[in-house]
């Protein structure tokens, strides 16, 4: 499980400090009681604890411990990385087992239970009631996991792992886990992936049981999961009999999908349940399905995004084949200054009895959505405005703008700016409308405007314009959304053969051709076929823009940089002749 350290690292320097005080759950994790081997393991454990000694470095985690970042964390992740610090200056194979125990709870924990607290502790134990109790009483945590014996043995030529694990509770005081735990050398892949026939994954076979163990159990025993169990329950109860089985129009829902729309099956809409001003719906969908596989699936354009849920195990040889024949999805519709926008999301295969079994299910995905109000069977007014019904957001008011801003979100922050404080699916509409006549925009003006005059050049100055050379068959075209002027970056050929990137610039009313000379003509190498890197980099020093960039609509570049004059004439275009 050494993959796990580096998420466990990231995740106790870069979580912000929550201010926690209960801790749950709360676990010490003690080092292995006793230890047996048969001579055959004694190379390879010998081995192994030299490598885990050479390569034995703390400085980082110290390092780590001793930044200010550090001191702002909050307290359990300190305890927590500080234990670890202690518990590793003496590591060996054995002790990896506590080790990867700590991990490995606080990876399946974290998610749910940012206030964990999962101690790691030198002292060992013989696994008797009373000294569990001792030393659950000394350290004030509810849990002990305790490792009471490993033993490596051979069994027909086959190396196996017998791990003894207990779990005491101060709380009931006893053990919830007293087991022996067996698993062979053969490599399981997965987070406890290892080297094929190896006394770690031995241990690691035989660990993984014992904590997949240990999770249900403390789960199953955890107050505030007993809690959101019995909430969901009821709030189960309430979707199913006062919002499934209620009656529901169907009229509006019919007038706003287009029924061009082959991705949506009017006729198995089961419920619909709309905003206090109808000015939103949410529209459930249902059907029963062919057979279908993954391979098929992957080539099917009916959704962009699909999620599958199966009761098979993903270890089963047919878990990738077959999926499940259940298909549900929802359309979600809003009106924006008195047009309806929709989209059809959240499509999920999943395992069903019958179709109404599976209409309960999938209409049960409204808990997961914020359809209530925290901690309450009551619906929530925030639904209409959150999750499904989300507007798009300024990007550079978020707090992570300055660490991830120019990095991550710099394209999307771009492309978002006309559609700040808009439901996302009008927003999403409004640029896909945008999208098709850009496309066709490109179209028209890439044949009608600047092939027609590369072809007359090539006719005209063979000697300066020989050949063109477009990228993927298509012109790269740039130009601002009112499209009054189009730029159109190209690698020219002269008569010499040379290769050179240009850029051109239309009028799209005259449809008037110029040259743009603000830069030079830059050499392309005569092995080069593709040139879009070329584009950006010179780009790039002037103004923001990329491929995946709708338009570019930056003001300074085109006044200052393009269109700018000195008097009457144009300082960077050069009309063609």
């Amino acid at each position: 499980m050494n993959q796990l350290k580096a998420l466990f690292l990231c995740m106790l320097i870069s979580m912000p400090c929550i201010g926690q005080t209960v801790y749950e759950p709360q676990i010490l994790i003690l080092a292995p009681n006793v230890v047996k081997y048969e001579a055959t393991f004694a190379q390879e454990i010998a081995t192994a604890n030299e490598e885990i000694r050479s390569r034995s470095n703390n400085s980082e985690l110290e390092q780590a411990i001793k930044s200010k970042d550090f001191k702002r964390q909050p307290k359990n992740l300190q305890i927590m990385t500080e234990s670890e610090f202690e518990f590793a200056k003496n590591m060996d194979i054995f002790k990896q087992v506590s080790l990867s125990t700590q991990r490995y709870l606080t990876y399946r924990f974290y998610d749910k239970f940012p206030n964990l607290l999962l101690k790691l502790d030198n002292r060992k134990s013989t696994g008797t009631l009373d000294d569990l109790k001792t030393k659950s009483q000394k350290a004030k945590l509810q849990y002990i996991f305790n490792c009471a014996s490993i033993e490596l043995y051979v069994e027909d030529r086959i190396g196996y792992a017998r791990i003894k694990v207990q779990l005491y509770d101060r709380v009931s005081n006893s053990l919830l886990v007293d087991k022996d735990y067996v698993g062979n050398w053969n490599n399981p892949g997965s987070e406890f992936a290892c080297e094929n026939r190896s006394v770690n994954c031995a241990l690691n076979n035989a660990l993984s049981q014992a904590l997949e163990e240990v999770v249900h159990v403390i789960a199953s025993n955890n107050p505030t999961l007993i809690r959101e169990k019995q909430l969901q329950l009821d709030r189960y109860n309430v979707l199913v009999e006062k919002h499934l089985s209620k009656p529901f129009d169907k009229k509006l829902v019919e007038s706003v999908i287009s029924p061009k729309d082959s991705n949506v099956k009017i006729d198995n809409v089961y419920q619909v349940l709309y905003s206090p001003d109808r000015k939103k719906f949410v529209a459930f969908f249902l059907e029963r399905t062919p057979a279908y596989d993954i391979g098929t699936l992957k080539d099917s354009t009916k959704d962009e995004s699909i999620t599958i849920l199966s009761n098979r195990d993903v270890m089963d040889v047919d878990a990738l084949g077959e999926i499940p024949r259940t298909y549900g999805y929802i359309v979600k519709g809003v009106n924006y200054r008195d047009k309806w926008y929709y989209e059809k999301s959240n499509a999920t295969y999943f395992d069903a009895s019958s179709v109404h079994d599976g209409q309960m299910k999938y209409f049960n995905h409204l808990q997961q959505w914020g359809f209530f109000k925290e901690n309450s069977t009551e619906s929530s007014a925030e639904f209409w405005e959150t999750n499904q019904f989300a507007k798009i957001k300024d990007l550079t008011k978020d707090p992570d703008w300055s660490r991830y801003g120019e990095i991550l979100w710099k394209t999307k922050e771009i492309e978002d700016r006309d559609y700040i404080g808009m439901y996302e699916i009008v927003a999403n509409a409004l640029k896909i409308a945008k999208l098709a006549e850009n496309e066709r925009f490109d179209s028209l003006t890439s044949r009608n405007i600047f092939i027609q005059a590369y072809e007359a050049q090539t006719k005209r100055h063979t000697n300066d314009f020989t050949k063109y050379a477009m990228i993927n068959q298509d012109l790269t075209l740039i130009y601002p959304k009112e499209r009054t002027v189009v730029m159109n970056p190209i690698m020219i050929t002269n008569g010499k053969g040379e290769k050179a990137l240009r850029f051109f610039l239309a009028f799209v009313d005259t449809k008037k051709i110029y040259e743009w000379t603000y830069f030079k003509p830059k050499t392309i190498p005569d092995r080069t076929w593709h040139y879009g890197s070329d584009i950006i980099e010179q780009l790039e020093t002037i103004t923001e823009w990329n491929f995946s960039l709708k338009t570019l609509d930056d003001n300074k570049f085109w006044s200052e940089y393009v269109l700018a004059k000195a008097g009457s004439t144009f300082k960077y275009l050069k009309e063609l002749e």
